[in-house]
């Protein structure tokens, strides 16, 4: 029942990274081609650049603050290893998200 959970997590963590860098280098792609046409004003590139940034950072922040404490996580309990100290800075990191997740807009 252990197992089926944890690759039940891992799983689904993979899949929701995979997604995020398949739909990310899409949208960065497009933006090239968008920015290459030289019917687009300088400024509309710089906006263009700046919300795509915008983008990635707000992918960033819970893949820092959630993914990888949550990661870590998973890889001890398949270990059988346990740290109290974890589980503190996940539930920290979990706390933060809602602060930092607006910041980059």
């Amino acid at each position: 029942m252990n197992v089926a959970g944890t690759v039940q997590n891992t799983v689904e963590i993979s899949f929701s990274g995979t997604i995020m860098c398949v739909f990310g280098m899409k949208c960065y792609k497009e933006i090239e081609n968008l920015n290459s046409m030289k019917t687009r004003s300088n400024q509309y590139q710089s906006v263009q650049k700046q919300l795509f940034l915008a983008l990635v950072l707000q992918t960033m922040i819970p893949l820092v603050l959630m993914y990888i404490p949550g990661g870590c996580i998973i890889i001890f309990c398949i270990a059988d290893c346990s740290f109290e100290l974890f589980g503190r800075i996940l539930s920290i990191s979990i706390a933060l998200y809602p602060v930092l997740d607006p910041l980059p807009n």
